[in-house]
């Protein structure tokens, strides 16, 4: 063992906080409390030959872009960027560019190498402390003393997600080296672990931290090379000082995790090696110990290394059980200390590799091993940075990088989202710049779909929605060549609705605050020969769905919320509310509209309730429902009125056919059901209610299910919940309902997590139908299909086609990526092609007209390139293909034939429009 304090590697004496090596290279950098990030040889801290040499550059480049004390510094696993976290609530991304380097403010040293700012990353409210890079390198976490963690498109400099479920500082992050979580330590005595495909919770780790104490600088934690541990500090057994391994998938079973005691001092960091290692039998290991004991010496003569008296608690993992001695494939960590000690470990030993003590004048902060992992690299608090250079004899041999590989693969097969570091190589610089900007997007993996509450993950900000004219088809003569390269003709693939803009408000409103816009429907063509004038969609003949009639209450009290600028000019505007009161009374009924202060509100008991008109009926009312633009009433004649907000009548009395059993309301738009089971859609316009569509219940109801809930989507669309909990949505295009949600969704790998605030109407859907069906199959049936790719890609599948029918461009987005990264781990090329020939469009002039002739709602047939449309639910299609699905695909290297070119063909029309 080599041991060496680097003297030249100093920041002027002031504390330096974290040190990180650069992967693959012969470079590492520091964060010090001067407020820079400095850049070293590496090769000078591992050779003393080269150290010697006359005019060799140590420093390599200082960083002084930050205004506060850099907290620390990684390095992406490329190595092409470094990433900084500073008390000036900042994060910055430095890339290494060509050409010389340049002098920094207030450094007196001129850089040697051209490392330039990328990104700053905005948006903490307090010290930055620690930082995190995704597998891919395309997203980067960040942990905050504000009590959150952020992640960032780094190809974008966006803020993706916001984390705040922790309640204290956030000290310490770290990614899955899987790609499928992230871990954040704090100071409220948890780590939580993220599910990186949405940002739900999947688990919060408590009772190895209850004693934690919070007088610490950061809390570095990490994962282990093959995944299955997680590394976390500032525990406790008894009353030592203690890290803990929390293995993976079993994070809320205490009696599973391993504890490594044996320090004075709290631990405050902690470090996987990057290698696995054949460790040695129990005689070399013996062996190595005595070498080390007797070369820990440190350079200076002030260090020594002694053997540890911890001890590692729990099953001896990754040791045969048959010989003891047996040499086996295991990861090392080593973990650092407030009592200025750093010691090493490996996996199943009952005792450290290694124990460093003596070698520094205060706390261990950070710690970092090299690609060969051989050599560790500290930081202090006194100002330097040691280097602890191992062999053989002492952590065993390396295994080569596939090893880790192979361990991933066999682990998890092909289906975690960090598995791509066995690809095939990089065909083109294109695929690089596709992988890259594969972070664009948390689509990749939530997409803006959760909004996360306060207690988990932020939302996930969906890409801008291009406003841009779509580029134009190219010119005739292009048009071979271009159909040639896509490999034939552009298939549809029947994923595109209308053209009409999406209407409604972001999801979460209330229903009467919420002004839905009138979308013009095509009907059919029997309706047009028909010569029928009132606009309807007939849904064939509805099959009557008996009903039973509501019971006629003694009293109906609605209450509607009133968004401000209703009533213009009135007092207490904002906190506005309208009460429909209706008093049935034997052979009459009387309705009152009056207008009051919401609840809660400042001026509830102050303002006045005013009277804004009032009628009387000759029979009952059975059902109600009102919104700021109208009140509708269901008589126990059987007929339906139609109020405005001044109380006129806006029909006569229309009999439906049938008594009216339930009624909803959203903007201008009203829903109706009948006793006979059928439902009909109206909207209020200049000349009173308007039919938009009938649809039959009966379809859905002859499984035994019974109707739970009939309501209206943000759009408008109608949405029926059964009581299994199964929810639909009508398409009217399609003449049909179409399932949003149901309990088989367990069976996919993308069901529904925790139902979470600001969640989306079809992922509220689906959390809601899986809780609602838990009881309806058998727990172990469900979970032996659980994640089964049939079942995915078919509840994928369905999701699209849901979010269409609801009119939510976000989550359509959202599913589609989902989609495509399924197709793309899946290496469905086929699928894949015609999901991207539908966005792409025909080689040919695409016709932005009306669609043709058997084309349903803007879905173009596929036999005929004439309807095609440009966009999607407002969505650029070609915006969403060269933005989204390119760099999902691009993902898996054994697709970049494939990705290439649909991205020449992208081009291609953008160089002929």
């Amino acid at each position: 063992m080599l041991v060496d304090k680097l003297p030249w590697c100093s920041h002027d004496g002031h504390p330096i906080f974290s040190v990180h090596p650069q992967p693959g290279s012969t470079r590492f950098a520091t964060a010090g409390s001067d407020g820079k990030a400095k850049i070293w040889s590496l090769g000078c801290a591992l050779d003393a030959k080269q150290e010697a040499q006359p005019g060799v550059h140590k420093l390599l480049a200082t960083l002084t872009e930050h205004n506060g004390p850099v907290n620390v510094v990684r390095f992406s696993h490329n190595g092409r960027q470094l990433a900084t976290g500073s008390d000036d609530h900042l994060a910055c991304v430095f890339e290494l560019r060509p050409g010389p380097g340049v002098g920094s403010l207030g450094s007196s040293t001129p850089n040697i190498e051209n490392w330039r700012l990328k990104a700053a990353l905005r948006g903490h409210g307090n010290n930055v402390v620690d930082v995190a890079w995704s597998p891919d390198d395309a997203l980067l976490a960040t942990a905050s003393l504000d009590g959150t963690a952020a992640v960032w498109a780094i190809a974008s400099g966006q803020r993706v997600a916001r984390l705040d479920a922790h309640t204290n500082f956030v000290k310490g992050i770290a990614w899955d080296p899987v790609g499928s979580y992230l871990a954040t330590q704090s100071d409220d005595k948890s780590v939580i672990v993220w599910r990186v495909e949405d940002w739900s919770q999947v688990a919060r780790i408590v009772s190895p931290f209850s004693m934690m104490i919070s007088s610490t600088f950061a809390l570095r934690c990490s994962w282990s090379p093959d995944g299955q541990w997680l590394l976390a500090g500032n525990s406790f057994q008894g009353a030592t000082h203690a890290a803990v391994l929390v293995p993976r998938e079993r994070w809320t079973r205490p009696k599973d995790y391993l504890l490594i005691s044996g320090h004075s001092g709290a631990v405050v960091c902690g470090a996987f090696n990057p290698r696995l290692f054949s460790t040695p039998s129990r005689a070399s290991r013996a062996s190595g110990k005595e070498n080390g004991d007797a070369n820990g010496e440190a350079a200076d003569g002030s260090g020594e290394a002694a053997a540890g008296d911890g001890a590692a608690h729990g099953t001896k993992a990754g040791r045969g059980d048959d010989d003891p001695d047996a040499d086996a494939l295991a990861p090392v960590f080593a973990i650092g200390s407030q009592d200025r000690r750093a010691t090493v470990w490996t996996a199943g030993a009952d005792r450290p590799i290694f124990c460093a003590s003596r070698f520094f004048d205060a706390q261990v902060l950070d710690l970092a091993w090299t690609s060969s992992g051989y050599g560790l690299l500290a930081s202090s608090t006194d100002g330097t940075v040691a280097i602890f250079q191992f062999d053989c004899g002492e952590l065993g041999a390396a295994a080569p990088p596939l090893a880790v590989d192979g361990a991933l693969q066999t682990l998890y097969g092909r289906s975690g989202a960090g598995l791509g570091q066995r690809r095939r190589l990089v065909e083109s610089v294109e695929q690089l710049e596709l992988e890259e900007a594969a972070g664009k997007g948390p689509e990749g993996a939530t997409v803006s779909q959760a909004p996360e509450p306060s207690t988990t993950a932020a939302p996930v900000p969906a890409p801008p929605v291009s406003t841009t004219t779509p580029a134009q088809p190219p010119a005739p003569a292009d048009l071979a060549a271009l159909d040639a390269r896509l490999g034939g003709a552009a298939a549809s693939f029947g994923f595109s609705p209308s053209r009409a803009p999406q209407a409604g408000t972001a999801p979460g409103e209330p229903p009467a605050a919420t002004r839905i816009d009138v979308v013009p429907q095509r009907r059919p063509a029997a309706a047009r020969e028909r010569g029928a004038e009132s606009g309807a969609v007939l849904a064939g003949a509805p099959r009557p769905a008996p009903l039973a009639a509501p019971a006629l209450q003694r009293e109906l009290l609605l209450r509607v919320d009133v968004p401000p600028g209703v009533f213009a000019g009135k007092a207490g505007d904002a906190a506005t509310a309208l009460e429909l009161r209706i008093v049935n009374r034997p052979g009459s009924a009387s309705v009152q509209l009056q207008r009051c202060a919401a609840p809660g509100a400042a001026n509830a008991t102050t303002q006045p309730r005013c009277v804004l008109w009032t009628d009387t009926l000759p029979c009952g009312v059975t059902c109600a429902a009102a919104t700021p633009a109208l009140s509708a009433l269901g008589l126990q004649d059987g007929s339906l009125l139609v109020y405005s907000p001044a109380g006129r009548r806006l029909a006569g009395p229309l009999q439906l056919g049938a008594g009216v059993t339930r009624l909803a309301a959203r903007g201008a738009r009203l829903l109706s059901l009948t006793t006979s089971g059928v439902a009909q859609l109206w909207v209020l316009g200049p000349e009173g209610p308007r039919s938009l569509l009938r649809a039959g219940l009966a379809c859905l109801l002859e499984g035994g299910a019974r109707l739970a809930g009939l309501t209206l989507s943000a759009a408008g669309a109608p949405v029926a919940t059964l009581s299994d909990g199964a929810a639909y949505v009508y398409a009217p295009g399609l003449d049909a309902w179409t399932r949003a949600a149901e309990a088989g969704v367990g069976a996919s790998a993308h069901r529904p997590g925790p139902l979470l605030a600001g969640a989306g109407e079809l992922e509220r859907m689906q959390a809601e139908a899986l809780a609602a069906g838990a009881g309806a199959a058998p727990a172990r049936a469900l979970a032996a299909h659980r994640g089964d790719a049939a079942a995915t890609r078919a509840h994928l599948e369905a999701s699209l086609a849901a979010a269409l029918a609801l009119r939510s461009a976000e989550e359509y987005r959202s599913w589609l990526l989902k989609y495509a990264g399924f197709l793309a781990e899946a290496r469905d090329e086929t699928r894949l092609h015609e999901l991207c020939s539908d966005l792409l469009g025909p080689p040919g002039p695409a016709s932005r007209g009306a669609p043709p002739t058997g084309a349903m709602d803007g879905v173009a047939d596929p036999a005929s390139s004439q309807g095609w449309e440009p966009r999607v639910l407002g969505l650029d299609k070609r915006d969403l293909l060269r933005s989204a699905l390119l760099p999902a695909i691009a993902r898996n290297r054994e697709l970049q034939s494939l990705a290439a070119r649909f991205r020449d063909a992208l081009d291609d029309l953008q160089q002929l429009s």
